[in-house]
């Protein structure tokens, strides 16, 4: 319980409320998803961020860095070390598609009960984008050179502070069916990669596979996930830190009504972010 406690002493959870908390996530997720592992071409992200069009429908969950280390927060805005996205089919368009259904829907099993299709549109979110920056993964600056960090250019983080690295991903983790809960969307979906599947698998989530792998930036494969059976299945100490962030983003949701009026098939933030984007 004690890293829990100093995992929220260095960084807060919170949901991307406005155009410059997208941009931070988006530019979070160009780190990883372009410049550390090259799921994107670079030349589609020419400002540096990565989006798409399903980031205005989403709710976007983040873990802002709170910490006195300037090596690791960033010049022009909040330091986001961690994200996740819940993409909301809108309750305004029945037609409105997930990504899975929009880039792979040749490889879903049509006749598959856990079928999105066959699934009511207003419980549906697809989990995506889930991300730790580097920053928050590896020792201080220790790719700036082909020999390490020299050691009058580091700003080292403390003991304590670093021991809650490894949280950053594992909130993120539980921030998913919390927040999936807490709008009324249980059933959720996911495209992964094979070793993040046993991962997850592992942790005690029940993943339930709806398809066929398939070439999406990289080899993939759609799962089904209710999400009431991730919370259960998870160890004492991962249920510690999921009723932690769950409690977090439930305080988050009720400023503005926010939840109450995703629930009721608006997106307030979605459409800030449309318009001001």
């Amino acid at each position: 319980m004690l890293a829990i406690d100093h995992f929220f002493k260095y960084f807060k959870l919170d949901f991307a409320r406005t155009p410059d908390q997208l941009r931070a996530v988006q530019r979070a997720r160009y780190d990883v998803y372009v410049r550390e592992f090259g799921f994107e071409n670079p030349a589609d992200c020419p400002d540096g961020l990565e989006r798409d069009s399903f980031d205005p429908q989403s709710l976007h969950c983040m873990a802002v860095y709170l910490g006195d280390n300037k090596a690791k927060q960033h010049a022009d805005g909040e330091t986001v070390a961690g994200c996740v996205r819940v993409v909301l089919p809108t309750l305004k368009d029945p037609d409105g598609l997930m990504p899975l259904e929009t880039y792979c829907q040749e490889s879903l099993e049509p006749d598959n009960p856990k079928h999105p299709q066959r699934t009511a549109r207003d419980s549906l979110c697809e989990i995506s984008r889930l991300a730790a920056h580097p920053e928050f993964r590896r020792r201080p600056r220790e790719d700036e050179t082909r020999i390490g960090a020299l050691p009058d250019k580091i700003e080292l983080p403390s003991e304590e502070e670093m021991r809650t690295y490894p949280l950053v991903s594992m909130a993120m983790i539980c921030a998913s069916p919390a927040v999936a809960l807490l709008v009324g969307r249980p059933n959720m979906f996911i495209m992964v990669e094979s070793w993040l599947a046993r991962l997850l698998k592992r942790m005690g989530i029940p993943l339930e596979q709806i398809g066929e792998p398939t070439d999406y930036h990289g080899t993939r494969t759609a799962y089904y996930i209710r999400a009431e059976g991730i919370v259960e299945g998870f160890n004492q100490d991962m249920r510690q830190l999921y009723d932690r962030v769950e409690a977090t983003l439930r305080d988050n949701l009720a400023r503005d009504d926010l939840g109450a009026m995703i629930r009721a098939g608006d997106h307030p933030m979605g459409r800030e972010m449309k318009e001001n984007s």
